[in-house]
């Protein structure tokens, strides 16, 4: 799709520009382009990485579903998160991730961090980390067929050092990424 898009594209400004077709554009020169905020906290960069990680969470939660590392015997894989989780919380799961890529943009557009802005960020992390570690907590977001595959994860207390570690992760995570907003904010103040 991306090299018919491409090569679509080419060809029409190809013809285009060899058979003089007047456009009735107006000049172009490196004038035209608008000036760097020189207040922008927030580089494009780290707006790119930050939506790039996002779709990449937003696209492994269903592909997970359909293509696990763990086999299942039958050809088949084993999801790692409890396929129960589509009739509700996956969909929730998937709607945070794609609301903090609206707020990526909207960050970006702004330049830098404001206390609305941070609210919405605390928002946000709460709403995917609060699902995540209760379902965790619950035994819920793990599929119980991956536990039943790996034996180390039903001796003793292995799924709960496992669970506690997720669990301590998320936290650390949503706090960290609260915090640094907050930080940023507070130092743009003006």
């Amino acid at each position: 799709m991306a090299v018919q898009l491409a090569f679509w594209v080419t060809l029409v400004f190809a013809v285009l520009e060899r058979t003089d077709v007047d456009l009735n554009l107006p000049g172009w020169s490196v004038d035209r382009l608008a000036d760097e905020r020189a207040d922008r906290q927030i580089p494009l960069t780290d707006t790119c990485a930050s939506i790039v990680w996002l779709v990449l969470v937003i696209a492994y939660l269903p592909w997970q579903h359909y293509r696990s590392f763990v086999p299942d015997g039958t050809g088949g894989d084993v999801p790692v998160l409890d396929p129960a989780l589509w009739n509700f919380w996956l969909p929730i799961l998937i709607a945070v991730p794609v609301l903090c890529i609206g707020l990526e943009i909207v960050t970006y557009r702004v330049g830098r961090w404001t206390w609305s802005l941070v609210a919405m960020n605390a928002a946000l992390n709460l709403a995917f980390a609060a699902p995540v570690v209760w379902l965790l907590l619950t035994d819920r977001l793990i599929n119980p067929e991956l536990v039943r595959r790996f034996d180390w994860l039903a001796e003793g207390d292995n799924l709960d050092t496992v669970t506690a570690a997720v669990v301590s992760g998320t936290v650390l995570v949503a706090l960290w990424d609260v915090v640094d907003s907050a930080v940023k904010a507070y130092r743009s103040r003006t």
